[in-house]
C-alpha cells in the first residue's frame, strides 16, 4: 500500500481544534497611531453597582485618553446614558486642549454598539474600535483603568467603615488622585500635566473619608452656637474650587472652600 505523506496537510481535525484552541495573541501595540490628544479614546463601563450611589447612579462611564493616559469619569442610572457622556467628553477635550477626537475604542456592547451611537461617530468622523467578545484584553487600559480605579474606591470605603452608597464619591477622588500621580506610560509625569501642560497643584489633597470641619455660614448659627460642624470629606470639586464632604445630618453631598481637616482619623 502506497502512503501519501502529503496527505496531511490536507486533515482537519475536528477534535483537536476543540481540545487545543487557544486564544490568539494580541498586538503589542495599538493599530492606531497615537501622536496627540484626541487620536484614540478608550472607554469601558463599570456596573451594574450593588449598590445605588448617594445620587443614585448605579453605573462608571470612563473615558482615558490614549496619549496622555488622562481619564474623566462619569456617573449613569442606566447604560444607554454611553452616548450623552461620550458627547460631554468630545466637547471637553475641545474646550481644554483644541482637539478633536478621531477614534474610540470600546468593547462591542449595546451601550456602545447601537444607531444612535454609530450616527454621531459618522457625522463627526470618528472611527470606532471594538473589541472582539470575551476578549477584555484588547481594551487593555480600560479595563486595567476601572478595575484599579474601583479597587482603590472600595479600600477607601473600608478603611473609614463608610457607607457603600458613597462609592461614586471614591471613585471620582481615586480618578482625581490617578490623573495627578507620575505613571511610566508617560516616563514619570502626571496624565494632568500631559493633558493639560501644567503641573497640577498637589496641596489640596487630602485622605478620602476623614473628619472635615465645615464652617457654619453666620446666617446659619447664632452667636454662641459652633462656628463649625463635623462632616466627612469626600473629594474635591473642580468647578468651584471647593472641597466635597458629606454631610451626615442632612445625607448629602455638599461643597466648602472654609474648611478644617482633622488628619488624626
Amino acid at each position: 500500500m502506497t502512503v501519501d505523506l502529503k496527505s496531511d496537510e490536507h486533515t482537519f481535525c475536528e477534535a483537536c481544534v476543540q481540545a487545543k484552541q487557544h486564544t490568539a495573541p494580541f498586538p503589542k501595540a495599538s493599530e492606531t497611531e497615537i501622536k496627540d490628544i484626541g487620536d484614540l479614546t478608550v472607554s469601558d463601563v463599570w456596573g451594574p453597582a450593588p449598590t445605588r450611589s448617594i445620587n443614585g447612579d448605579r453605573y462608571l462611564f470612563t473615558f482615558t485618553d490614549g496619549k496622555t493616559r488622562h481619564t474623566v469619569a462619569y456617573f449613569g442610572k442606566t447604560k444607554d446614558e454611553a452616548l450623552n457622556h461620550f458627547k460631554s467628553y468630545k466637547i471637553l477635550v475641545k474646550t481644554q486642549t483644541g482637539r478633536d477626537l478621531k477614534s474610540l475604542r470600546s468593547d462591542g456592547g449595546g451601550e456602545y454598539v447601537n444607531g444612535s451611537f454609530r450616527t454621531f461617530l459618522n457625522e463627526h468622523g470618528i472611527r470606532h474600535e471594538t473589541t472582539a467578545p470575551y476578549s477584555p484584553s484588547q481594551n487593555g487600559i480600560s479595563e486595567r483603568l476601572n478595575r484599579t480605579i474601583v479597587e482603590r474606591a472600595r479600600a477607601m470605603l473600608f478603611a473609614h467603615e463608610l457607607p457603600r452608597f458613597l462609592w461614586a464619591e471614591a471613585v471620582s477622588y481615586a480618578t482625581h488622585l490617578k490623573n495627578r500621580s507620575p505613571t511610566r506610560a508617560l516616563d514619570g509625569m502626571t496624565p494632568t500635566e500631559a493633558f493639560t501642560g501644567r503641573k497640577p497643584n498637589v496641596s489640596h489633597l487630602h485622605e478620602f473619608g476623614i473628619k472635615i470641619w465645615v464652617m457654619v455660614p453666620r446666617t446659619k448659627r447664632t452667636k454662641l452656637e459652633p462656628k463649625a460642624e463635623e462632616h466627612i470629606f469626600t473629594g474635591v470639586s473642580d468647578l468651584s474650587k471647593a472641597y466635597r464632604y458629606w454631610n451626615q445630618r442632612t445625607r448629602q453631598i455638599q461643597t466648602s472652600r472654609n474648611v478644617t481637616f482633622d488628619e488624626r482619623t
